[in-house]
């Protein structure tokens, strides 16, 4: 599965917009204009990047930060319904604060709405509206409809009434409450209860259109949910849950939240009194309705479509290796030379199995910073290891990128196969992380090719 995740990396390098079929869109909010930050929250997000992609989607939208104001979640959830048919699927993912406002249409027993808490989110002095920019619950309802799939996933990993609270301060030692406790909260019932709940309505008076989801949320209404420093236990859950199963095997939201409840359960057994469970709601039919679908698509065009990015990055790099064409065992260099400041990553995937590895860095060679100016050799007379041609035969494209933003293939362990392996003393252990798209990149290519 290590295509996969060089599919993934590839497209964090370049910026993706909503087009049509299948969909998904990742949503992440730590550093607010006036409720609490919550640093960290890149790395549930970069967890769902993979999980996602593991699932078939290839029509990927992040919006992190600052991007993510009251007016442009609105935008983007409205864009989700451009160019879907009923039988495409869509996935919405949201992490950031959650909170509680006045009910305004008399639709909650509590008399309190749940709300995702928007970057821009401000407090008013008013009693009966004291937060502006939240997207409350009957809201996004309203926006779900508009949406003609049928096959609507919703992954709302946020602190919703006080009652799904949890820490996302990956510097600190003790869990921090994600929740927006601004003043006057619960004053207009005393009721610290009510998840995030959607009630889709109709599109329209003359529409038939009434959108078709399943809800996974982080707990239930009487239950705080928590993170620790390496990232929220129920994003953790999802993604330990889909990156343990079997290429074919199928994903339900019922099994994810069979399996998020027992990871955050096995995680917090130290504290039960911590331990909470993942609430399912929605329509019963999709919560059994595999959420996959063939990777098969996504292998044959891998080569394709890593040419097409390369091609689409206009500071281009000139990639040269010291053959055209290798034998068995005899060894591959490559240079290059970077016009700007940044961190390398070198990738290779062959014609054959269409099947991609990280090359560089390694276990051998961590640092992969790199200055405006110098010419790379990989690897260089220094350096501890080799790569030497093996099977599979045929071509293979070397893709070189440079990014601006710190963003290095070591992050994650994972035992190498390829047309190029490492060479050394040590274990054959490397893997690769991923984060926000880069503000500036250089990319090249160059395709070889391995004979007997």
């Amino acid at each position: 599965m290590r295509y996969l995740k060089t599919l993934m990396l590839v497209c964090m390098l370049l910026p993706i917009s909503i087009q049509a079929e299948d969909k998904a869109l990742l949503i992440g909010i730590g550093d607010y204009e006036a409720a609490p930050d919550l640093p960290g929250i890149h790395k549930d997000v970069s967890m769902m990047e993979t999980v996602v992609q593991r699932l078939g989607f290839q029509n990927v939208h992040v919006l992190m930060n600052q991007q993510v104001t009251y007016q442009s979640m609105r935008k983007v959830l409205k864009d989700l319904s451009q160019g879907i048919t009923a039988n495409d699927r869509v996935l919405i993912y949201f992490s950031g604060h959650g909170t509680q406002v006045p009910d305004d249409n008399t639709d909650e027993s509590d008399r309190l709405d749940e709300v995702l808490v928007a970057q821009d989110a401000q407090l008013t002095q008013t009693r009966e509206n004291p937060l502006i920019h939240v997207l409350r619950d009957d809201e996004f309802g309203e926006l779900l409809a508009v949406i003609p799939s049928q096959n609507i996933y919703v992954l709302i990993d946020a602190c919703n009434s006080g009652t799904s609270t949890k820490s996302l301060d990956f510097g600190a030692t003790q869990d921090v409450a994600k929740v927006w406790k601004y003043p006057g909260l619960y004053d207009n019932s005393g009721i610290n209860k009510g998840s995030f709940r959607v009630e889709p309505v109709e599109a329209s008076t003359n529409s038939t259109i009434s959108a078709k989801y399943v809800l996974l949320s982080a707990a239930q209404d009487d239950e705080y949910a928590l993170a620790s420093p390496n990232g929220s236990y129920f994003t953790q859950g999802i993604y330990n849950a889909i990156m343990n199963l079997a290429d074919n095997d199928p994903v339900t939201m019922r099994d994810l939240e069979a399996r998020t409840s027992e990871y955050i359960s096995t995680s917090l057994s130290s504290t039960p009194e911590k331990i909470h469970h993942p609430n399912l709601l929605g329509e019963p039919e999709l919560w059994d309705q595999n959420m996959k679908v063939s990777l098969t698509s996504t292998v044959e065009s891998l080569w394709d479509m890593l040419e097409r990015r390369v091609d689409g990055i206009s500071n281009q790099l000139e990639v040269r290796t010291n053959q055209q064409e290798y034998r068995l065992g005899e060894l591959l260099i490559i240079e290059c030379q970077v016009n700007m400041d940044g961190y390398i990553n070198v990738l290779n995937v062959d014609r054959t199995d269409q099947k991609a590895i990280v090359l560089y860095p390694n276990q051998y060679h961590r640092d992969n910073r790199v200055q405006k100016g110098t010419t790379i050799t990989i690897p260089s007379e220094d350096d501890a290891f080799q790569l030497p041609a093996q099977e599979p035969l045929g071509e293979n494209l070397i893709v070189v990128f440079v990014s601006s933003d710190s963003l290095n293939a070591y992050e994650m362990d994972g035992r190498i196969a390829g047309p190029f392996g490492l060479v050394s003393k040590g274990s054959l252990t490397r893997g690769f992380g991923v984060k926000a798209a880069p503000s500036q990149w250089q990319a090249g290519k160059i395709i070889t090719r391995i004979v007997k």
